[in-house]
């Protein structure tokens, strides 16, 4: 009955992964997420009330704070965990509240489960072996950086370490997200469309940050902009019995959670989870438990039965991971030379597109409407942004104006399928030397995206409309370390006519004040994106992309006469 606390070493390293023979355990949780993959032997996955036996390929996710205990069955077994940083995790996706994640990627269930059937497995079984491989890669990094830690290697070294962990970090976050998250779930297995599911996850998110308060019909059509007849009619579907009926399961669960996890008494328990009195938190615990919360709590009390687990050898760890990185020497070599990135137009032309590119609009902080107004007219032909759905005003609230910040917002956005404002100054667009700014081309480059999302993560997003054009937006993180380099490698269909390259890349100009229009219009020259265009003869293009470039690149098929 307690809480277990996962350590990190320390602030960059927010993913802990391990390669655990497990004996036994008992009951615990802690505030973290929890990824678990069996790549040998058997385990049972207990969670208070349910158990799971879980075989070599079978892949799991448990919540933050959910009460749960491993333990073997029948001989040896290997078992891959991940402890996720719950912050790390609610940086990428603030809205996310309570159950993150619903995954039981487990083979014995197989049409025994209304999550786990056939079509399921057959369904994430890439996914899966993904986040297989991303765990993995993280392993060696977390275990060079902290070598580095270590042996006192240099500064740029351990900053290229970090910047490496947080491009894994951040695509197996947005991945597991994309194929395990509660919203997809939502999505998916409720046949409910991309408005509706984020509108009913808004108001189950609502019923967990209020359920210890009073919630009335009233107070959340008023704070969700939701009308009572849809509320309503929403739980008379499901089968909740109503408002009520739904907040009283809510609160009998998490009352559960407290029963276990503390020595609080019933009276205690049944006004911290928002109960009028006992009577009614052990009426609607029988309801939905079938025993009462004394029965419940004598039944599942949490005892401390020891852990027993062994870490793997190094060397037997090593194997393993040479086994399942396809490419584990060429990775290897990429932490001290670079990387590539592998773009298939022909793979990409099979993807079923599902996600459209949000509408965009924006919100200008001036103290001069008019002027800037015209400032951003017709600035540039090539580049030009469309500032027509334009808020200007000196009242706009600012966030945050880096770049990648920025684009995690739009990534949000799309995974969402919510519209986006982006504010900003005119210092943020137009440097005081009148050069446009990375941030303004990025604008530029998102106006020349298609209307539909193919793929995206957290260095590329690639749209495509109904024609088979492509237009792909790549943006490389500047990294601390000076070598930073990736080869973008393109392979194209046959029917591929040109592809247009637009690549910008800072100039450091410095940021002097031209002294006439004449010397402000050569230092708007010089800062420009650098393009390029190609007539495709072969069926591969590469580019070579160091950190803080962006790219948009555009790719038309053949017009035929």
């Amino acid at each position: 009955m307690y809480k277990r606390e996962v350590k990190f070493i320390n602030d960059d390293i927010k993913i802990n992964v391990e390669f655990l023979n497990i004996v036994q355990d008992s009951y615990h949780c802690h505030r973290s997420i929890e990824l678990v993959y069996i790549i040998d032997g058997k385990v049972e996955m207990h969670k208070v009330d349910h158990k799971y036996v879980l075989e070599k390929g079978d892949f799991y996710i448990l919540n933050s704070e959910d009460i749960h205990k491993i333990q073997n069955v029948n001989g040896d077994n290997i078992v891959l965990i991940a402890n996720i940083n719950e912050g790390l995790v609610r940086k990428l996706h603030g809205g996310l509240y309570g159950e993150m994640f619903r995954c039981r990627y487990i083979k014995s269930l197989v049409d025994n489960d209304y999550l786990c059937t056939s079509e399921y497995l057959e369904g994430k079984k890439d996914a899966v072996k993904e986040v297989r491989d991303y765990l993995l890669r993280i392993y060696i990094i977390n275990n060079l950086y902290k070598k580095g830690l270590k042996d006192e290697v240099g500064f740029e070294v351990l900053n290229n370490y970090k910047d490496r962990i947080n491009y894994y970090y951040q695509n197996l976050i947005l991945l597991i997200l994309n194929e395990f998250g509660i919203v997809e779930f939502f999505k998916k297995y409720s046949n409910l469309d991309d408005e509706t599911s984020i509108r009913n996850y808004k108001f189950a998110r609502y019923i967990s940050e209020n359920y210890n308060g009073k919630i009335t019909l009233d107070s959340i059509s008023e704070e969700l902009n939701l009308s009572k007849y849809y509320i309503s009619r929403l739980l008379n579907q499901e089968n909740f019995g109503g408002l009520s009926g739904y907040v009283k399961d809510f609160r009998a669960h998490k009352g559960r959670y407290v029963l276990l996890m503390t020595d609080k008494s019933i009276n205690e328990i049944s006004e911290l989870v928002g109960f009028s009195n006992a009577g009614a938190f052990i009426k609607s615990f029988k309801e939905t438990f079938r025993h009462t919360p004394t029965e419940y709590r004598k039944m599942y009390k949490i005892k401390d039965n020891g852990n027993v687990k062994f870490s793997l050898e190094e060397t037997h760890i090593n194997e393993i991971i040479k086994e399942n990185i396809e490419d584990y020497f060429a990775f290897y070599k990429s932490l001290k030379y670079g990387e590539s990135l592998n773009i298939d137009i022909e793979e990409l032309d099979k993807l079923k597109v599902t996600k459209s590119i949000p509408k965009l609009g924006f919100a200008l902080k001036s103290d001069n409407p008019v002027y800037d107004s015209y400032t951003l007219k017709d600035r540039d032909l090539l580049y030009s942004i469309n500032f027509s759905n334009c808020k200007i005003a000196n009242d706009i609230v600012l966030d945050n104006q880096n770049l990648w910040y920025k684009y995690g917002n739009l990534l949000n956005s799309i995974r969402e399928n919510e519209n986006l404002i982006e504010s900003f100054s005119m210092e943020d667009l137009i440097s005081k030397s009148g050069i446009e700014t990375p941030l303004y081309y990025y604008y530029s480059f998102l106006s020349m995206l298609k209307s539909k999302v193919v793929q995206y993560n957290n260095d590329y997003l690639i749209t495509r409309d109904e024609h088979g054009d492509y237009a792909i937006l790549i943006l490389l993180k500047k990294c601390q370390c000076s070598n930073h380099k990736v080869d973008i490698k393109l392979n194209f269909s046959k029917d591929i006519y040109k592809v247009v390259v637009h690549k910008l890349k800072e100039n450091n100009l410095q940021d002097k004040i031209p002294v006439n229009n004449k010397e402000k219009e050569v230092f708007r020259r010089i800062s420009m994106p650098s393009c390029s265009f190609e007539i495709v003869n072969n069926n591969e293009y590469i580019i070579s992309a160091e950190g803080g470039e962006q790219y948009l690149i555009e790719i038309s098929r053949k017009k035929l006469l």
